[in-house]
C-alpha cells in the first residue's frame, strides 16, 4: 500500500490461490540452490543468491513480453519513494540470565557478563549473529549455534567470578573452549 497499489490477498489455508507465487518461489530455489547448496557461511549464500537473482532477471519469463529487469523499470516510475526506515531481519525476546552467567536459547548456551546475574534481558537474534541487549547497550555478542547442547563463552565474561574463586578456571568449561594462547598461559603461570 505503500507504493499505490492495492493488495489483492489470498484466503488462508487456500494454496491453490497462489500457485504463481509459490511456483515463483519452487524456481528460484531451483535455479539457484539447485546447482549449489553448501557454503561456507551465510555471506557466501547471500553473495550466490545476488549474483544468480541478476542472471534469472535478465532473461524472458514465460508469458510475458519483458524481461523482470525492464518490467521493474516501468514499475518503479509508478512507485513512491522507498521508506527512509533501515530494514532489519531480526527477532526480540527477553530472557533470564541463569546463576552461571549463561542464557539458553534455542538448545544452546551463551554466556553473559558475570555482572549481569539472574536479570531479563532482551535477545536481537540475527540469523548468524545473537546480541544481548540490557536497554539500548549491547553487553555480548555471540555467533549463533546451531544444533543442540552447545556453549558459545567467553572468558573475558567471567573476570569477576575468578578473582572470587581464583581456582575456578582450572577445570571450567570455559578454559577448555578458550583460545589456546589464554590456556598455555593459564598452564604455565597459573596452574597451581
Amino acid at each position: 500500500m505503500h507504493f499505490g497499489f492495492q493488495p489483492c490477498v489470498c484466503n488462508r489455508a487456500s494454496p491453490n490461490e497462489k500457485g504463481t507465487d509459490e511456483e515463483s518461489v519452487g524456481y528460484v530455489r531451483r535455479a539457484t540452490f539447485g546447482e549449489r547448496s553448501p557454503f561456507a557461511s551465510i555471506i557466501e549464500a547471500t553473495e550466490w543468491l545476488k549474483m544468480r537473482l541478476v542472471e534469472i532477471n535478465d532473461h524472458p519469463v514465460y508469458r510475458r513480453s519483458d524481461v523482470p529487469v525492464q518490467g521493474l523499470d516501468q514499475e518503479q516510475a509508478l512507485m513512491h519513494p522507498l521508506p527512509t526506515l533501515e530494514y532489519e531481519d531480526y527477532e526480540l525476546k527477553r530472557a533470564t540470565i541463569s546463576r552461571y552467567s549463561l542464557l539458553k536459547y534455542d538448545g544452546n548456551y551463551y554466556s553473559i557478563p558475570d555482572t549481569y546475574r539472574s536479570r531479563y534481558i532482551t535477545l536481537n537474534i540475527l540469523v548468524d549473529q545473537i546480541d544481548f541487549l540490557d536497554g539500548n547497550a549491547i553487553i555480548a555478542a555471540h555467533r549463533r549455534l546451531t544444533g543442540k547442547q552447545k556453549y558459545s563463552l567467553d572468558i573475558t565474561h567471567y573476570i569477576k567470578t575468578f578473582h572470587r574463586k581464583p581456582g575456578a578456571p582450572a577445570n571450567s568449561r570455559v578454559l577448555a573452549q578458550a583460545d589456546e594462547l589464554i590456556r598455555d598461559a593459564f598452564n604455565r603461570y597459573y596452574a597451581r
